[in-house]
């Protein structure tokens, strides 16, 4: 995922391959705004809701649900 640019722990970086893969299967996509999204998630700078929250109103904006 050349995505990632941060420095991240292989934990998240697991994480976040595994989020995407997950998304994709879904047939969804992520896309940096999201990758970034996760990152802070990870980090501790949002909430696992606050991201939540975001991911619906993204995909409701641009009509996927």
């Amino acid at each position: 995922m050349d995505i990632i640019k941060e420095e991240f722990t292989t934990a998240q970086i697991d994480m976040l391959r595994q989020t995407q893969a997950t998304l994709a299967i879904e047939d969804l996509k992520i896309g940096k705004m999201g990758i970034d999204a996760i990152g802070k998630m990870l980090k501790g700078e949002i909430s696992r809701e606050d991201y939540q929250k975001m991911l619906k109103e993204n995909y409701k904006s641009n009509g996927k649900h």
